[in-house]
């Protein structure tokens, strides 16, 4: 891997840090400007990586990784090696699929269940959305009165 890609590495864990950087090769030797500007290439399009853009992103990944720990673990395989390929893989994967403009898969099968993995009771939320302004304020009004007895 050249230098860049590794200062461009999107696992931390793997990127360099700058003191490893300065260390390398390409920052120790006098640059060499190309005679044509088309040898310099292009840098691929990832579109914008707002926080808001990539953060379900990388909650999927982790919600992935955790099954895929899980998994490894009743297995007796090692749950950390386990969690950090789910993680890097599906990253990687939702990479590819925005350079090429594709939509990411951030629902899976799990997106009704809560941080434990139980299933949420979407229904009762439902419900209660649907009630008008005034019969929420009442029900809080009745629950606060029979706590208060």
């Amino acid at each position: 891997k050249s230098s860049i890609m590794r200062l461009l590495e999107m696992n931390p864990k793997r990127r360099w840090k700058a003191e490893k950087a300065l260390d390398s090769q390409y920052f120790r030797s006098k640059p060499v400007i190309p005679a044509n500007i088309d040898d310099l290439g292009m840098l691929p399009e990832f579109g914008d990586s707002h926080e808001f853009q990539t953060k379900p992103i990388r909650k999927r990944a982790k919600v992935l990784a955790q099954q895929a720990s899980k998994k490894a673990k009743a297995k007796g395989e090692n749950e950390k090696e386990a969690y950090e390929k789910a993680y890097q893989d599906f990253l990687e994967k939702a990479a590819k699929a925005r350079a090429a403009g594709q939509p990411i898969d951030l629902d899976g099968d799990d997106k009704d269940r809560d941080r434990d993995g139980r299933k949420r009771n979407r229904e009762s939320s439902k419900d209660e959305s649907s009630k008008s302004k005034g019969d929420r304020d009442k029900k809080r009004s009745r629950d606060r009165s029979r706590d208060r007895d």
